[in-house]
């Protein structure tokens, strides 16, 4: 019991480890995801359910997720990272769990102590709560509870798995392939491993499914009871049908290569010890029952970062348990090779230092505002707060706000409601079907609402305007914002420290980059 305990020591260091950067990154501004799942979260907890006033593509999960957190920590960034800092320990801790039952102790806590790494690395954006650090939770989770249904052969674990896979669906919809692994899982193991029981092996089948339907059907029963299920479905079924289609495939190799290549920036000998530990576990004969198991993780998990063909660096987060994994099984096998566990480890701890070290600027140094403007460039998420806190002083709470851009955050700062469901607008300038009718609603909805102010976002990355892009909602607003506004607010964006010129000042102010936010009032 001793030795098993002193095994965990070295786990325990890397926990400590995260728990004092994510503290130290608590403050860390919020970017586009955050703020939209932060607002959304906000609307939930004033009974406004998902979809009724502000619109996306993805499934509500991660929504009712955010505002569990800011019930519990408050409406604050720093409230929203102290909650994903307990869902990342929480993954490490299963992911050490499902290693150990895998192989062994010595896989566990490689394969834990790698993902706390890699989850927390800025080339994956890891300090940031997206949906993939509680799509990783829920199937990691299920991934152990499906393991426990394996060895003990009891309904229960089997059910529980089930609803734990619905729930990292319901977190994102790329979380469906984590489902679709436990699926195989459970056939490969009963009607090819082991064949000859047909009944029983449908009956586990049977209840896993049972356990699966469940949170979608309750999902679904409360977006119909509450009249926005019409809606939801648009979002996250049609349109997103045209939002996954627009990468040719032609151009998907050449990405997926440029993004992999950043997302393991600095860490490249433990992606690189994945990679043997890949070759391991087809010639390590003490893996060969479980063989299935880790190689089909491994394909579901890479198919999990693939919808769209974009490869954003948050996607590759649902890669990393998989990564994880098989970085355990090389310096385990290394470790049997040459009959030396400690020389092993030793080596695993130097990788695992050098790539801590090459992020050490990130990880120990720098301030939350500098690292934001190092990480995200002119995306406005260090400037977000401050119009916020204008827009707070120049409103009521019942007044509404118009963000002609995607910048959600602002939303969730002030504390105000948008006058308008397009909180985001990339989807008005993607080549497909509904650009320009998604752009006409917003201008009604704006219209009807007459919102006190109107944050004009002149910012690229806010917009992603294209060549094929429509621009009617530009024309609109060249008309209709002078009849009705008057300019209270410039934000000049520069790269070390932003210009803020409000009330009069602003009038009087050319902005001197071609990225730059223009706050108007209601006259």
């Amino acid at each position: 019991m001793k030795s098993r305990l002193w095994k965990l020591v070295p786990l325990l260091i890397i926990v400590v480890f995260v728990i004092f950067v994510r503290v130290r990154l608590a403050d860390f501004p919020l970017e586009r995801d955050e703020g939209e799942y932060g607002y959304f979260g906000q609307l939930i907890l004033q009974g406004v359910p998902p979809y009724a006033l502000a619109y996306n593509m993805k499934f509500p999960g991660t929504y009712f997720i955010y505002a569990v957190i800011m019930a519990i920590f408050g409406q604050t960034a720093q409230g929203i990272h102290f909650g994903v800092l307990l869902t990342n320990i929480a993954s490490i801790v299963l992911l050490f769990l499902i290693g150990r039952k895998l192989v062994n102790y010595m896989v566990g806590i490689i394969a834990g102590a790698t993902y706390a790494a890699l989850s927390l690395s800025y080339s994956v954006l890891g300090s940031a709560g997206h949906a993939t650090h509680f799509v990783n939770l829920f199937a990691l989770g299920g991934f152990l509870c499906l393991l426990e249904a394996f060895s003990s052969d009891k309904k229960r674990f089997y059910l529980i798995s089930g609803i734990l896979f619905a729930l990292a669906i319901l977190m994102k919809q790329s979380g469906v392939f984590f489902a679709a692994f436990a699926a195989s899982a459970i056939i490969f193991k009963d009607f090819v491993q082991k064949p000859g029981r047909t009944k029983e092996s449908f009956m586990r089948l049977a209840v896993f499914s049972a356990g699966f339907l469940t949170p979608i059907f309750f999902t679904l029963s409360f977006l119909c009871m509450t009249g926005v299920y019409e809606r939801f479905y648009f979002w996250a079924f049609t349109y997103l049908s045209h939002y996954v289609a627009q990468v040719p495939l032609r151009y998907a190799i050449e990405i997926f290569k440029n993004n992999t290549i950043s997302a393991i920036s600095g860490f490249y000998i433990i992606w690189l010890s994945a990679a043997m530990g890949l070759l391991a576990v087809f010639f390590n004969k003490s893996l060969k029952e479980n063989r299935f198991l880790i190689i089909s993780f491994l394909i579901f998990s890479f198919l999990s970062i693939c919808p769209g063909l974009i490869f954003r660096p948050h996607y590759y987060i649902t890669l990393l348990p998989a990564i994880s994994l098989l970085a355990g099984i090389f310096f385990y096998t290394l470790a049997s090779l040459i009959k030396a566990e400690h020389i092993a480890i030793g080596l695993f701890a130097v990788s695992l230092f050098l790539g801590i070290q090459s992020q050490k600027k990130y990880l120990f140094v720098k301030d939350t505002a500098t690292l934001c403007k190092w990480i995200y460039g002119i995306n406005p998420f260090v400037e977000s707060p401050e119009i916020a806190k204008f827009i707070d002083s120049r409103t009521k709470p019942e007044d509404t706000v118009a963000i002609l851009g995607s910048e959600p955050q602002i939303f969730f700062y002030s504390n105000r409601r948008s006058a308008t469901g397009y909180i985001h607008t990339y989807s008005l300038m993607e080549y497909q079907p509904y650009s320009l009718q998604m752009q006409k609603e917003m201008i009604r909805e704006i219209e009807l609402k007459e919102p006190k102010i109107i944050v004009d976002v002149r910012v690229y990355f806010s917009w992603l305007v294209a060549e094929h892009s429509e621009l009617y909602i530009f024309h609109w607003a060249e008309k209709y914002i002078p009849m009705h506004y008057n300019l209270v607010g410039v934000i000049d964006i520069l790269s070390d420290g932003s210009i803020y010129k409000w009330g009069d000042a602003a009038k009087n102010y050319t902005p001197t980059c071609p990225n730059y936010i223009l706050v108007y009032e209601r006259r």
